[in-house]
């Protein structure tokens, strides 16, 4: 049985069919397998341009134009630099340094007056002008438009007018201007540069008829349209063919600035015609209030530079008309002017009857004044000694005269008048007093020969209780039919008390009043030491009451006269909020109770910026706090108490006088910043004993640093 159930398993069989899915989920994916191998290299691209790094430029802006040409088909280039204050580079476009420059460019040619010198300028570049209210077109000097710029280095460009020109006359001078501006740490810097050359070839001509220097002497930094600062380039502009379509008025730069440095002496504005530009966006720009610091008749006051006597070598119509513009040169003549004689009509013949000297009406001479003529007598006084200046002491003063440097003799011949003056003491003066030496005035005091000196011996002591160190001062002049010829006023200190003589401290320099008044005088002209003799007067003590109107039942406020608030008040002027007016001498008389009109500064137009200090002061004396010891401002209110039924006339012979004090700083302060406001301001942190706190907030580096406040801008 066994052997019958063995034998071999039979063949496998073919697969079978695959069954269908199931229905479960997929299982999870593996994990990655590793990474393969990395592939090759690709082949190196080519090798790109030089970067270019930002540069930490710092403040400021200035242009330099290197080079400027015109080929013959009328295309302009202009290759300039531009950098910051210390020279570094910077980018046109504000992207490598800090703060994009606005560039703009005008290219003007010069012409050749009939004697061959320097004529005007003419640009190339130029604007239609319609006028909203005349709707008369003008044609003016402008901008060049559409112009491109090249980068040739680092701060160094190439810049193509848009316009293309005709050259004028390829022999004459062309010069192209660049001005502009960069925005940059908080403030705006400006700049421009002129460039001249002769496209044909040759030597440039320069006009210089006026120089930066004579016009920033007065302005400190002469601007316009905001950042148009020198005047190189305003002349490029305002040409003898560019006029106002609002207005009619001539803007050449002769005209323009002659007749805006006339103002208010203009015969036409006291014909009540006011000048008037109007200029960008239809700014109303009025200069008829404008008052010139110095005698109009001045002209050096402006004119200097190589062609400085173009004033009086070279008359014109427009040049002479624009002041003297009541005549006219040709017939029939508006009403209220005059027809020159003989009629021109052309400039032919000026130089014939007004030749720069001499002829008959040389130029110079009628342009002379009192101090500018040669012919002028000149006196000098100075103060040789002054003695027994100790309290209860009657001084002597020895001092010399000399008339055009020659010794005079005042006693064989009298000067109109002589007076000394005295002050003190120099710490702040308190008080002052005049003695008449020679001419009208208080009589007393001895006059003597001393050598080939004078002695005058007062005709009363020093005060018992003066103290420190008093000035002494003089003022002398011979009076010409009206023409008052003045000396400068000598002041010389002396101690009262003690040995050590100690001058009264220095706020404002003289030198300073002078690069815009020219020799700054009051008074007729005979008190010019400004301002050293002038403090003598105006102390913390003196108002203007003994000046005032003196009519019965009226009362009066009578300002103070103080030198640091009349000063800032009257330079203030036109920013005032409360105006300022002054009664000046003689005052009121029985005959005249209103006595002399008051002088009203209110529109007194400084030519400055009025934050610029600066200007005036002595570095440093403009900042709190204030030296110490220094005396508060004086004002009085004066009320008449005379019945009026007392006597027939209405003059006030009787009152009484409240005082009242703003404290030295508080006085400084206000007499710009008038605002009744700021005033309450000072009087709330001022105590009741007149202890001043300004400087908490105001002192250098403090909350409000008044230094910082009154900073120019770049």
């Amino acid at each position: 049985m066994a052997g019958a159930c063995s034998g071999d398993d039979g063949a496998k069989g073919a697969a079978g069919k695959d069954g269908t899915s199931g229905g479960g989920e997929a299982g999870p994916p593996g994990e990655a397998g590793p990474p393969g191998d990395p592939g090759q290299n690709g082949e190196a691209g080519p090798e790109g341009s030089s970067g270019k790094n930002a540069t930490l430029a710092g403040t400021g802006l200035e242009f330099v134009v290197k080079e400027a040409s015109v080929d013959s088909a009328g295309l302009v280039k202009v290759r300039f630099t531009v950098a910051d204050a210390a020279k570094t580079p910077l980018d046109l476009n504000g992207v490598f340094t800090p703060g994009k420059i606005n560039a703009s460019f005008v290219l003007s040619w010069l012409e050749s007056d009939p004697a061959g010198g320097p004529g005007a300028y003419h640009a190339y570049t130029k604007t239609q002008q319609k006028s909203p209210i005349t709707n008369n077109t003008e044609t003016h000097p402008a901008a060049d438009e559409g112009g491109t710029f090249t980068e040739l280095a680092d701060g160094e460009y190439e810049y193509t007018f848009g316009t293309k020109i005709t050259v004028a006359d390829a022999t004459k001078t062309h010069t192209v201007g660049v001005w502009g501006y960069r925005d940059a740490n908080g403030e705006r810097y400006s700049n421009s540069s002129n460039y001249s050359w002769v496209p044909g070839g040759g030597t440039p001509v320069a006009r210089a008829l006026v120089t930066q220097g004579k016009c920033d002497s007065c302005h400190g930094r002469v601007q316009a349209h905001g950042y148009r600062r020198k005047v190189d380039l305003c002349q490029l502009c305002h040409s003898d063919s560019f006029k106002d379509p609002d207005t009619g008025n001539d803007a050449g730069f002769a005209v323009m600035l002659h007749k805006i440095h006339a103002g208010r002496n203009l015969p036409s504005v006291i014909a009540k015609t006011p000048y008037k530009i109007i200029g960008f966006k239809q700014s109303v720009n009025d200069y008829s209030t404008v008052a010139f610091p110095q005698s109009l008749e001045n002209c050096t006051a402006c004119h200097d530079g190589a062609d400085a006597d173009r004033w009086k070598t070279r008359p014109s119509r427009r040049a002479c008309g624009s002041c003297h513009d009541s005549v006219v040169y040709t017939a029939p003549a508006p009403t209220g002017m005059t027809v020159h004689s003989p009629p021109q009509v052309d400039d032919s013949n000026c130089a014939t009857c007004h030749k720069a000297s001499g002829a008959l009406v040389g130029v110079t001479e009628t342009h002379l004044t009192p101090a500018t003529d040669p012919a002028s007598p000149k006196y000098e006084v100075k103060i040789v000694d002054l003695i027994k200046t100790g309290p209860g002491e009657t001084p002597e003063i020895v001092f010399s005269v000399t008339k055009n440097g020659a010794p005079l003799d005042i006693v064989a011949t009298p000067m109109t008048t002589i007076r000394v003056t005295v002050a003190g003491p120099t710490t702040d003066y308190a008080t002052s007093w005049q003695h008449t030496v020679q001419g009208s005035g208080p009589p007393g005091g001895t006059l003597s020969k001393d050598g080939s000196n004078f002695r005058y011996v007062f005709p009363k002591a020093m005060p018992a209780s003066a103290t420190g160190t008093y000035a002494f001062g003089m003022e002398a002049y011979v009076d010409t039919a009206g023409v008052f010829h003045a000396a400068a006023n000598p002041i010389k200190y002396a101690a009262v008390t003690g040995s050590a003589v100690v001058p009264r401290r220095t706020v404002v320099e003289d030198a300073k009043c002078d690069g815009c008044h020219g020799n700054a005088q009051a008074h007729a002209g005979f008190r010019n030491q400004a301002p050293e003799y002038c403090v003598m007067c105006h102390n913390g003590n003196q108002t203007d009451a003994a000046r005032q109107p003196k009519v019965e039942s009226t009362t009066v406020n009578a300002v103070s006269v103080h030198f640091k608030q009349l000063i800032h008040k009257i330079h203030m002027g036109e920013h005032l909020t409360q105006g300022f007016k002054v009664f000046p001498f003689p005052g009121a008389t029985t005959t005249n109770p209103t006595g002399v009109p008051a002088i009203d500064f209110s529109e007194v137009r400084f030519p400055r910026p009025v934050n610029d200090c600066g200007a005036c002061h002595a570095k440093g004396t403009e900042t709190l706090p204030l030296a110490a010891g220094l005396l508060p401002s004086k004002f009085e209110t004066v009320v008449c108490t005379e019945d009026p039924t007392a006597d027939t006339n209405t003059y006030c012979n009787t009152s009484t006088s409240t005082p009242s004090y703003l404290p030295p700083e508080t006085s400084a302060c206000i007499a710009c910043h008038d605002k009744p406001a700021t005033l309450a301001h000072a009087q709330l942190n001022t105590t009741a004993g007149g202890l001043e706190s300004c400087g908490t907030c105001h002192d250098s580096g403090s909350l409000v640093d008044a230094q910082k406040s009154h900073q120019l801008p770049p």
